[in-house]
């Protein structure tokens, strides 16, 4: 069975990808040890934090939640170990916890950074219409799924647009702290408006992801991997509520996000065209099946 698109389990994971700047502080100490003591870390909350949202998944029919749990658990720790965005994230999260110190640091890797998680969600886009195309479901599954990757996309985009602007002022500033401080706390304050909301987005859209994926999975060596998608095996009132808060949480991130765009709203899939015309091809046999 063929694993689902060339990205690896983790790019089913929930991660976090905000970059708070938080006050400045110095660790001191042996920072190659503090270094791998932090990758360490965050791999356990990371694998923490996804097994508490397999947790909260609706029942499976099909699957043990212990055994399913402790598969899941060795299949995140071994591919986290090999992810390179995620590594890259916790290298960053590093930078932003001594900003004035690696301020230069910071820059030079989060806009390649910002890059490649916005592949990653190509990747998804991608992942659930292959997902799609392999099943009996409703369009609206995947019209929901899609509005909620390319509105994190705009968030990017929003995002790296305010980086750009910081930048400068950030590296003249890094030896006035009252100032540098204080252009801290306004990109904090920036970034927290959106930060809740795109969490409970994702985790949302990946635990959808995991909920049509591990219903169809006869044992928990199949999860995660390409097969036909059935939704006699769904309770379709979950996948609707599923479908519905999705839609719900996409909605009010778009509301934040428009008044930031300085022009014309972004469609990010105009970047794909193969993603758009699979789109359109899906809204045309749609509407010939209706």
């Amino acid at each position: 069975m063929q694993s689902l698109g060339s990205e690896k389990i983790s790019d089913r994971l929930n991660i976090s990808r905000s970059y708070v700047t938080p006050e400045l502080y110095d660790s001191g100490g042996n920072q190659i040890n503090k270094d791998f003591q932090d990758y360490k870390t965050a791999i356990a909350e990371t694998v923490s934090h996804n097994l508490q949202m397999l947790d909260e998944l609706p029942p499976l029919r099909n699957l043990s939640l212990n055994e399913l749990k402790e598969h899941f658990k060795k299949l995140l720790e071994d591919d986290l170990k090999k992810d390179t965005l995620f590594e890259k994230s916790v290298e960053i999260k590093k930078y932003v916890s001594n900003i004035s110190k690696y301020v230069a640091n910071y820059f030079r890797n989060v806009f390649d950074h910002n890059n490649n998680c916005k592949k990653r969600l190509n990747s998804d886009i991608l992942d659930n219409c292959r997902m799609f195309f392999n099943s009996d479901l409703p369009l609206s599954y995947l019209t929901a799924v899609e509005n909620a990757i390319l509105v994190q996309r705009d968030f990017l985009d929003i995002y790296e647009k305010l980086l750009h602007k910081e930048r400068l002022e950030l590296i003249l500033n890094k030896n006035n702290r009252k100032k540098f401080s204080r252009l801290c706390s306004n990109h904090n304050k920036w970034v927290d408006q959106f930060d809740t909301k795109i969490d409970e987005l994702e985790s949302i859209r990946i635990k959808l992801f995991w909920y049509i994926d591990f219903s169809n999975s006869k044992t928990v060596d199949d999860i995660l991997k390409v097969k036909n998608i059935k939704s006699s095996a769904l309770d379709m009132k979950v996948l609707q509520d599923f479908t519905i808060s999705l839609r719900r949480r996409t909605n009010e991130l778009e509301m934040l996000i428009e008044p930031k765009i300085e022009f014309k709203p972004i469609v990010s899939y105009e970047d794909n065209s193969g993603t758009r015309a699979i789109r359109k091809v899906m809204e045309l046999l749609s509407t010939a099946e209706g």
